[in-house]
């Protein structure tokens, strides 16, 4: 009989989550990651009733696993079957559960990760890679009751964007603030949760820029309550793949890397310039030229938004989302 153990992190409500600044965020509790994982350790153990489970606190992730020192973060869960080691990743940069599995380099192990292919590092690899779907942020909110609301309320003819636009940088956002798109933009500093779900409830159209990595929380928000999106093209492929111009409003891509796109050119990028010049006002022009281009075809507008729901539905709403995972990671 096989061996298997599940490690994850525990959802203590006494210690807080932290992003890569040091900021306080959302409570592990709070988060559709640790949803996720208990969802799918409940789906482990009613499959396998001897599994092992490793509840690790938040803020002491380090755990030794098939003989290796691995510091697990809450956005990340590992099963090990035997010497298989099966990870499930959803960090915004490389980590040191992904780098134990390069060190290994086994061929019967197993990566889902929905960003992997933003740089070479996973590529010739003896391991299995594979994209998965993404998920929302927040684990506490009602997404279809924001989905229903949207059926009977007045949009107001907005692109939407809410998100850190000054560390990462996002710099089509600082010309999107100018004067000249101030009718349309609706954005982009932080409201509280219930107010930033209100306010994509009632865009007519939501603008997707790339932040650590190429999926964002937003994204999958935005299916799940029915608002088109509008971006570059995926760089990256979801598992199933995400079709330009039917599951989103898609751009045509101008630049080579999600780095460049997020900088708003290659300059930007080599020089770590943050902020608004003539680069960046080019991209915002873009975003802008496309959303005057389709805002008033409600029919287009309506298939993308049926179309993206219905894959929000069938791969990444909790109710329906594990079957699936679990065939991603071969368990």
């Amino acid at each position: 009989m096989s061996k298997i153990s599940i490690y994850k992190t525990h959802w203590n409500p006494e210690l807080p989550a932290f992003d890569m600044y040091g900021n306080n965020v959302v409570r592990p509790q709070e988060q559709q990651f640790t949803y996720l994982f208990s969802q799918l350790t409940t789906a482990i153990l009613s499959k396998y009733p001897d599994a092992q489970l490793i509840d690790i606190p938040s803020l002491e992730g380090t755990q030794t696993i098939l003989g290796m020192s691995i510091t697990l973060i809450n956005c990340e869960m590992i099963v090990v079957i035997d010497d298989k080691l099966i990870l499930l990743s959803f960090s915004d940069h490389y980590s040191d559960a992904q780098n134990a599995l390069r060190l290994r380099n086994n061929p019967d192990d197993v990566m889902v990760y929905c960003n992997h292919k933003l740089s070479d590092t996973f590529d010739n690899v003896a391991f299995t890679v594979k994209s998965s779907p993404y998920v929302a942020r927040y684990a506490v909110y009602d997404l279809d009751m924001f989905h229903t609301f949207r059926h009977s309320t007045t949009l107001n003819d907005k692109l939407f964007f809410r998100g850190n636009y000054k560390n990462l940088p996002r710099n089509a956002v600082f010309s999107l603030m100018d004067d000249r798109y101030k009718n349309i933009f609706l954005g982009a500093d932080g409201t509280s949760p219930e107010q930033y779900l209100y306010e994509i409830t009632h865009s007519t159209i939501g603008l997707s820029i790339p932040g650590m990595a190429e999926f964002c929380h937003r994204d999958v928000e935005y299916m799940a309550i029915g608002v088109p999106m509008m971006r570059f093209e995926y760089l990256t492929d979801m598992e199933p793949k995400l079709i330009p111009n039917v599951h989103y409003i898609s751009i045509p891509r101008i630049d080579t890397s999600m780095g460049e796109e997020r900088s708003c050119g290659k300059e930007n990028l080599e020089s770590g310039f943050i902020g608004q010049n003539e680069h960046t006002d080019k991209y915002a022009e873009l975003y802008y030229e496309k959303f005057m281009q389709v805002k008033d075809d409600k029919d287009f507008l309506d298939s993308i938004s049926r179309n993206a729901r219905a894959y929000y539905q069938k791969y990444m709403h909790p109710r329906n989302r594990v079957e699936h995972f679990m065939k991603l990671m071969e368990l």
